[in-house]
């Protein structure tokens, strides 16, 4: 049965066609290519959330570290190093591990570690736009001039940490 359609609206994806159209490189709103148009589409997605969670909204990413083009690329810690840019706080993250054996590729010299453990990030947006200050009462320890501490004096005192 002869086609109507045109040799390019072929594809091997059948009913999928809408999935393949929207995730081809530069058919999104992106300029971007490989691994920075995913992690475009990370960003785009994070700065929507922002906007529409209330103060003290959790927001949890799902990722995975990969090697594009023979260069290691740290998917979790580029998206949670954005996201503090964006006003968000780091609140856990979480390793999946894998049950399975992972897929073999036929690269003869493996170059770097297989990458099959993905992450849950959980970020928080906090009440007001202000980043966490650190502990109020740290302990201060004194030190010499070296900068090492200077040993504690053998009593039974109570450390000023926990009053």
């Amino acid at each position: 049965m002869p086609s109507t359609k045109n040799a390019k609206d072929h594809t091997a994806h059948v009913n999928h066609q809408n999935y393949e159209s929207y995730y081809k490189n530069n058919q999104t709103n992106s300029e971007k290519k490989y691994h920075e148009a995913v992690l475009d589409l990370y960003f785009t997605a994070a700065s929507e959330a922002w906007r529409v969670l209330k103060r003290d909204g959790i927001y949890i990413v799902k990722c995975q570290d990969e090697v594009c083009a023979n260069q290691q690329r740290l998917t979790h810690v580029e998206i949670i190093n954005e996201l503090q840019t964006y006003g968000f706080v780091t609140e856990d993250l979480f390793v999946v591990m894998r049950n399975g054996k992972p897929g073999v590729s036929r690269i003869l010299t493996q170059a770097h570690a297989r990458k099959n453990h993905p992450y849950f990030l959980v970020f928080r947006k906090p009440k007001g736009r202000k980043r966490w200050s650190g502990l109020k009462h740290r302990l201060q320890i004194a030190t010499n001039r070296s900068g090492k501490p200077k040993p504690f004096p053998d009593t039974n005192e109570e450390l000023p940490l926990f009053r």
